[in-house]
């Protein structure tokens, strides 16, 4: 349907007609791997048409297949605003925080979220022999790109982007099975979707501009379903930990005489305090529970 001369009109089309309309963003691409040229060349015209019509008035990006980012193949074009990541729907316990850090340390500086990680109730690699995906993978995947460098974070549920209506085989609705298990309504209140803003109230509750990763207040780390992501703004630090246990902080990185921890629980947005401590040596922290599903941020704060 789309080549490169065609492509450049729709998108200039496009650009002049929302040119005045303020809540857009262009997200080019399908979900669908660049493999030729011509696939290539109708994407970088179909940018250009819309940066065409609409005068540079709103931001461009691209969806990329999984699990990649769109800075794999076109970081470097000028029109491309910010980098998005699909870090999919192929196993629990994802690590999509490598996916982010790795666009947050490209040149040019461009930033970057996590576009389409996994979804609340859809079968882990397609398959519902293989379960779903819950609550707490949703959330990790939330709280690990967020803190390793994000600019946002997308949260989505098989049932809603489907506007599935009950419980279905397949994306053809035309028999009962167990790939779909849910009305879309019913989907709107999973606990996923309800614990996103628990991740909202943590960021904008401490000056949100100056939050960078920070790794190197872990004076320890643990691999795979446990790994630890850290971060730190302007007198705070936080850290995950997917599945609770403890931290070893680093207080010889805090510029302060002492530190003020507390743990906040990505369930609820209830705090539990831990205590002031003088910042220097290892720090260790243990969470007030451990195992799958019960992750916690340790947030640490500091004033002199």
């Amino acid at each position: 349907m789309f080549g490169p001369d065609n492509a450049r009109v729709y998108g200039r089309w496009l650009g002049e007609r929302y040119r005045r309309t303020p809540n857009i963003v262009w997200v080019l691409g399908g979900d669908r791997n660049l493999d030729t040229r011509r696939h290539f060349e109708t994407v970088l015209a179909l940018a250009e048409g819309v940066r065409e019509g609409d005068g540079g008035s709103h931001l461009i990006t691209y969806h990329p297949t999984a699990p990649f980012s769109s800075s794999r193949q076109l970081h470097d074009e000028a029109w491309l605003d910010f980098n998005m990541i699909q870090s999919g729907h192929f196993k629990i316990n994802g690590d999509n925080w490598q996916l982010v850090r790795d666009d947050y340390a490209r040149l040019p500086v461009k930033p970057t979220l996590d576009g389409e990680p996994c979804y609340e109730d859809l079968p882990v690699n397609f398959d519902p022999a293989n379960g779903y995906f819950d609550e707490a993978d949703v959330r990790r995947a939330a709280y690990y790109a967020v803190l390793s460098g994000a600019f946002g974070h997308t949260y989505g549920h098989h049932s809603v982007w489907s506007m599935c209506e009950g419980c279905y085989a397949s994306t053809s609705f035309d028999e009962p099975g167990a790939f779909y298990i849910m009305h879309w309504r019913a989907a709107l209140e999973r606990p996923g979707a309800n614990q996103m803003r628990h991740l909202k109230a943590l960021i904008e509750s401490r000056p949100y501009l100056s939050l960078a990763p920070a790794q190197e207040l872990l004076a320890s780390n643990l691999t795979g379903a446990s790994y630890r992501v850290a971060a730190r703004g302007d007198g705070y630090a936080y850290i995950y930990c997917p599945s609770g246990l403890y931290v070893e902080a680093d207080g010889d990185v805090i510029p302060a005489s002492s530190v003020e921890a507390s743990w906040y629980d990505p369930r609820t947005g209830a705090r539990t305090p831990a205590g002031i401590r003088d910042a220097s040596g290892k720090l260790r922290y243990d969470a007030p529970s451990s195992g799958r599903g019960c992750d916690w941020v340790l947030t640490l704060e500091w004033t002199d």
